[in-house]
């Protein structure tokens, strides 16, 4: 499946009078003869930089690879290796003999996702990410969430292969985590595509963000709103990274744009075009819950969701996103 879809992405950004193809599928790597040329191409499954790395270490290194988008932080590791690339965007960057390909594509769209990924699911797979026992009653316990959505959840997440059930499927069923770092890849590929677009954009001047938005959110408590930051706000106190990352980002308690503005107001902030704070509903009720303070009062969502977010603000926003994975990852038992 992998290769015809590597196949058919290339032929997608050549001329039609450039031939394409298969010589040999083995599997991780496909040779394809492009025109006169013989060229290794690999597919991968996420186009971001920790996949990147690795495909570059393996041997023999590929010459071209493909994805089903490449992220800006992937596309700058590829470029810096000389290695071409292709997405299922439509962009390219590959020079193979005489010929030479750069496109943009069409403008991103969130990641295709499963129907199973829902706002529940997402609730669930962070509360197991974040160290809560990956069974019916302990996952209600800590989400808040329904029997029903926590079943479905955990059954979901059994049968993809990132739970493993010691028991019979049940909402009793004991599980434990088989493979965590595709729970998080496949977590994180969800959740751009399940996020509201709602936003509010608001002007600040904060010069120590993680000192001022403690200020400012007195102005929440004093309102009774719920609030928690994320992205590179949630990262400075979680995992600290040295480069500063714009914009900052805080999910607040609101259903419609007139509570982001009141939620705003609330902390002496206006709305602006292209301001540096960006305000965003809560993404789900579990999400919520699941938040904790950390150091000196900065609220944060849970880290995969801080993970998650953080790998949409840039190649900068991507590193640091790495960072914080492997702050927390490093001490996971690996399955």
């Amino acid at each position: 499946m992998s290769a015809h879809r590597l196949v058919a992405a290339v032929r997608a950004v050549l001329p039609s009078s450039v031939p394409v193809d298969v010589i040999r599928d083995a599997g991780t790597l496909t040779d394809l003869r492009i025109g006169r040329s013989r060229v290794r191409a690999g597919w991968l499954v996420y186009g971001w930089p920790r996949q990147v790395r690795e495909a570059l270490t393996t041997l023999p290194q590929p010459e071209l690879l493909v994805a089903p988008v490449m992220s800006s932080g992937a596309r700058a590791l590829l470029d810096e290796a000389g290695v071409g690339w292709i997405d299922e965007t439509g962009a390219a960057q590959l020079a193979i003999g005489s010929l030479f390909v750069s496109r943009d594509g069409s403008p991103p769209r969130a990641p295709a996702t499963k129907a199973s990924w829902t706002r529940a699911t997402l609730g669930v797979a962070e509360a197991v990410l974040t160290g809560t026992e990956p069974t019916g009653s302990a996952v209600m316990h800590t989400t808040g969430l329904s029997v029903g959505s926590v079943s479905r959840a955990l059954a979901y997440l059994a049968e993809s292969g990132f739970l493993t059930a010691d028991q019979p499927r049940g909402r009793l069923s004991a599980r434990r985590i088989l493979d965590d770092d595709g729970l998080l890849d496949s977590y994180a590929e969800a959740v751009p595509a399940l996020r509201a677009d709602l936003e509010l954009r608001v002007g600040v001047v904060w010069r120590d963000p993680t000192r001022e938005v403690i200020e400012a959110a007195s102005g929440w408590q004093q309102a009774a709103r719920s609030w928690a930051a994320t992205s590179s706000l949630a990262a400075a106190v979680l995992a600290p990274f040295l480069t500063q990352i714009t914009p900052l980002e805080i999910y607040v308690e609101a259903a419609s744009l007139a509570e982001l503005q009141l939620a705003a107001r609330e902390i002496g902030a206006r709305p602006v075009a292209g301001g540096r704070l960006v305000l965003r509903p809560f993404p789900g009720s579990a999400t919520e819950r699941l938040c904790q303070t950390i150091g000196d009062g900065v609220r944060c969502v849970p880290w995969p969701r801080v993970y998650a977010d953080l790998r949409q603000t840039g190649v900068r926003g991507e590193d640091a996103a790495e960072h914080l994975r492997e702050h927390f990852m490093k001490e996971r038992p690996h399955g």
